[in-house]
């Protein structure tokens, strides 16, 4: 069931023929319980999973279906945490899994060495995402028949200009005052939109915030954190 059109009654009557019950006969249905399963889903915000979850009460029944609400968002932490909070030290867990995520796609021969691939994970923030994108451009950036420093750094170049141009100086200002506490101690519109957008990662359900890796290579950042330490150094002096 394509859930892109799980909207209004006409869908919820079609989803219940298509499971062979009507919603007003509580008689048991002909299925064996312990060889079917049904997935429901829509992400929060969406519209799709109102539907969904109206749909579900129909769908509860003792003679019917059994049926479990799990927020994923709230048990997987779409980010993998690379390092420790000293930012250097790396957890070996995490860079391992990445590691496994990686060359169950591709041959570990694509790649001139091991450090190149630990480079690109270290520069995805841990972002499964970013990841392979990082991979995509350093495979087109590839000078060689493998992806090997040069290639790698090109390709962190080409996806720091995609998040480049959505930002403002505003947003870099933001930034490096997030990774200067990079504990989350509460949000606003601009953080929230940071989040959305992948300049600014967050952690361990949400508790923990830094600025993507490749965004912290841009000029913006860097001229961002200069102007920040100035103006802390004029308020020492005064």
């Amino acid at each position: 069931m394509q859930t892109a059109r799980a909207r209004g009654e006409l869908f919820e009557r079609h989803f219940q023929l298509a499971l062979g019950f009507d919603a007003e006969d509580p008689s048991p249905l002909d299925i064996n319980p312990d060889g079917q399963h049904l997935l429901l889903f829509g992400h929060v915000g969406c519209g799709k999973s109102t539907e969904l979850r109206h749909l579900s009460e129909t769908l509860h029944h003792p003679q019917r279906y059994w049926v479990v609400h799990v927020d994923l968002q709230a048990l997987i932490d779409t980010n993998m945490k690379l390092f420790e909070s000293d930012g250097t030290t790396r957890r070996v867990e995490a860079f391992d899994a990445l590691r496994e995520v990686v060359l169950k796609r591709c041959h570990h021969s694509l790649f001139a060495d091991l450090a190149a691939l630990d480079r690109l994970i270290a520069f995805s923030g841990g972002h499964l995402r970013d990841l392979l994108r990082l991979i995509d451009f350093a495979c087109t950036r590839a000078t060689g028949p493998k992806i090997d420093r040069a290639a790698v750094d090109a390709a962190i170049t080409e996806v720091g200009i995609d998040y480049r141009d959505g930002l403002t100086e505003e947003h870099y200002l933001m930034l490096v005052k997030a990774d200067r506490r990079s504990r989350n101690l509460g949000t606003n519109e601009m953080l929230a939109e940071l989040v959305e957008n992948g300049a600014l990662l967050e952690y361990n359900a949400g508790s923990w915030r830094q600025t993507h890796p490749v965004v912290q290579t841009l000029a913006g950042y860097a001229y961002a954190a200069e102007l920040l330490d100035a103006q802390a150094k004029t308020a020492e002096a005064a």
